[in-house]
């Protein structure tokens, strides 16, 4: 590229094209698909154990802080854990791919917006429960992008 042109100072906003900058443009590593499928797949699962199991009576707590009690907050953390399985089981199977990854990022919106307007205060977690959703929502649509459309 010649700069020989370019006045004083101005140079300094030019920048070389792409194929001189040695960048490769739209080309994730080969890991990155199959790693963030991996990692979905254990988180959709984990939460789906958790509630199950260690987690079962904070899950009721936090529906009794949203209004909840008695069986209906019990069916509201039981169905949620089983949902959040087949959700992750959903993710191994490439026929049902694409559902399974719009399906989640419908629940996570919804569990979001229902924990926003009901539970506010979650957002405050220092550990970032809630805004970690917003990173899990990115991944899934970068996921939902690259699989194919049946």
């Amino acid at each position: 590229m010649n700069l020989a042109h370019l006045g004083a100072g101005e140079w300094q906003n030019v920048r070389p094209p792409l194929k001189e900058r040695n960048i490769e443009m739209d080309i994730p590593s080969p890991w990155l698909r199959p790693a963030l499928l991996a990692a979905l797949l254990f988180t959709w699962l984990w939460t789906a154990l958790t509630c199950m199991g260690p987690g079962h009576q904070w899950g009721l707590q936090i529906m009794a802080e949203a209004g909840a009690t008695g069986w209906l907050a019990t069916l509201a953390v039981i169905g949620g854990a089983v949902c959040d399985a087949v959700l992750g089981i959903g993710l191994l199977f490439k026929r049902w791919r694409r559902n399974v990854l719009l399906a989640q990022l419908v629940l996570m919106a919804g569990y979001t917006l229902f924990i926003t307007t009901v539970l506010p205060h979650y957002w405050f977690d220092p550990y970032g429960g809630v805004s970690k959703n917003l990173v899990l929502i990115i991944a899934t649509l970068w996921l939902y992008g690259q699989e194919a459309r049946p």
